[in-house]
């Protein structure tokens, strides 16, 4: 570690898609081979793996670093030395009669983060672990399984300020390359990257989303002289959208029952405004995109929503209770009417899967229409 603080500027140089020969090197830096020499020896202690290498045509090794080796990873992973002598510390402290909570809770903390180093791409695992410690859990339910690596990449380009590419798959169409500016990403069942596409200009352009689980064959472009996202750009605009569908914003306006449970204790917006009415009904209004997500999260309310505005969502949610309708009369009440439902769903574009002379099927539950990055 001690050779490495030196080599500050070269493991920011090494971090990139090129290979450096020494000769590169030494030129770049101003020092001698032998120097450099020290340097590299440093940087493979520090990240193993990470500093790649190869022989060139002329026949010189070559180096580079690969994305998620930064100088900040650097900077914020502790060295087993560092809990050994928080070891030490804590047993002074301890001799003295002294406290040694607030120490001991570092040295846990240290050790986790260098628990964590030796498996990376298993994140969400430690998490999930830690948790568990605590008596806390991840809710149980269905979400898609999302490359570890695909994570450390995206995660590694938003903060490097780097552009993306990649092979970009949506449901039922062609596999397509993107070029994209990264912005931020929607932690939900179906993991999202929010980017704005490569040339795109001006305030009215929006963000796409593109499904982590879909996403292959990433590559970093390195980007001299971005300076990222405009201040507060990603958290203004989650703003304008409700889960994860992305289309422009609008005027919502929802009633729900006196008697539905705890309404007024719900944020389904952080711009919501609540209003509770003489008979105790609670009406919610905000503006956000979102159309088929709210439907989705009204379905489940049932009969406690009394009013929805404005009517395009009514129907949004019209047609995904008609579309999972038919099939349940079909098999639990009286076949003419499963029918006549039937005919309805299709003439109204609910059915998503079988035409109207087969039984209605429930629409698919993923988030397909909210990826505008589809066509």
């Amino acid at each position: 570690m001690k050779g490495l603080e030196k080599a500050t500027g070269l493991v920011t140089h090494l971090n990139g898609a090129r290979f450096h020969t020494y000769e590169e090197l030494v030129a770049w830096s101003g020092k001698t081979r032998r120097t450099v020499y020290r340097w590299i020896k440093a940087i493979r202690e520090e990240f193993g793996e990470d500093l790649e290498q190869k022989t060139n045509e002329e026949g010189r090794k070559a180096f580079r670093l690969r994305h998620r080796a930064t100088w900040l990873d650097l900077l914020t992973q502790p060295r087993p030395e560092d809990v050994a002598a928080l070891d030490v510390a804590i047993k002074a402290v301890k001799g003295r009669r002294l406290p040694t909570d607030e120490l001991r809770k570092l040295r846990d903390r240290l050790t986790r983060v260098l628990e964590l180093r030796k498996r990376l791409g298993k994140v969400e695992t430690d998490v999930e672990a830690e948790l568990n410690r605590l008596g806390l859990s991840f809710r149980p339910g269905p979400r898609f399984e999302v490359d570890p690596d695909t994570r450390a990449k995206v995660r590694h380009a938003i903060l490097a300020l780097n552009k993306l590419r990649f092979r970009y798959k949506p449901h039922q169409k062609p596999a397509r390359t993107h070029t994209v500016i990264p912005w931020g990403v929607l932690i939900g069942s179906a993991p999202q990257l929010v980017a704005m596409p490569e040339g795109s200009r001006g305030a009215a352009s929006r963000p796409y989303h593109f499904r982590l689980d879909r996403m292959s064959d990433l590559e970093e472009i390195p980007e001299t002289g971005y300076e990222g996202p405009p201040e507060g750009a990603f958290r203004e605009y989650r703003k304008t959208i409700f889960d994860s569908f992305a289309e422009e914003p609008f005027d919502v306006e929802w009633r729900f029952h006196q008697e539905a449970p705890q309404v007024d204790r719900w944020e389904f917006h952080s711009d919501q405004e609540l209003e509770t009415e003489p008979d105790g009904s609670v009406v919610v209004r905000f503006r956000a995109g979102g159309r088929e997500d709210m439907a989705r999260h009204l379905i489940g309310w049932g009969d406690w929503v009394t009013g929805i505005r404005p009517k395009a969502l009514r129907e949004a949610v019209f047609r995904l209770r008609l579309a999972g309708l038919a099939p349940l009369i079909e098999e639990f009440g009286e076949a003419g009417t499963a029918r006549r439902i039937a005919r309805l769903a299709s003439e109204s574009g609910a059915n998503r899967v079988r035409p109207e002379s087969e039984a209605a099927e429930a629409p698919d539950a993923g988030t397909d229409d909210a990826e505008t990055a589809d066509g």
